[in-house]
Formats: C-alpha cells, sequence, structure tokens
C-alpha cells in the first residue's frame, strides 16, 4: 500500500503527507477492472482483526487467533 501511495505521490507531484487510502470490496475477481490511479489487491492478511463473508465487512477477531 505504501508503494501504491508513493508511485501516486511521484506522478501528481503531492507529498505523500496529504494521501490517504481508500477502498472498494470487489466479489468477482475475474472481472474486476484495474483502477486508474491506485491497485487491485487480492488475498490480505490481517492482525487484529477477522474478515466475515456474511457481512463483508471487518470484525472483531476470534480469541486467541492471531492471524486470519
Amino acid at each position: 500500500m505504501t508503494g501504491a501511495l508513493q508511485n501516486y505521490a511521484r506522478d501528481a507531484k503531492i507529498a505523500i503527507d496529504k494521501l490517504g487510502v481508500d477502498f472498494e470490496v470487489v466479489h468477482d475477481e475475474e472481472n474486476a477492472v484495474a483502477p486508474e490511479h491506485g491497485v487491485n489487491v487480492l488475498g490480505m492478511y490481517f492482525e487484529g482483526c477477522k474478515w466475515d463473508y456474511n457481512t463483508r465487512a471487518l470484525a472483531e477477531s476470534d480469541p486467541k487467533i492471531l492471524f486470519v
């Protein structure tokens, strides 16, 4: 993610401190369109939370499970 921010900051000649990260969850990976500015990420690992497939959102981690 930092690499994507650095590349955009260099191209746009903007300080990286002024940029932020936004995301959109894509449900159909095979038909995902590459964004004009940004990256598509497939297969993320989370610490301190988990992905809830029912609500399609981040949720509290299960007790004593460090990595999801």
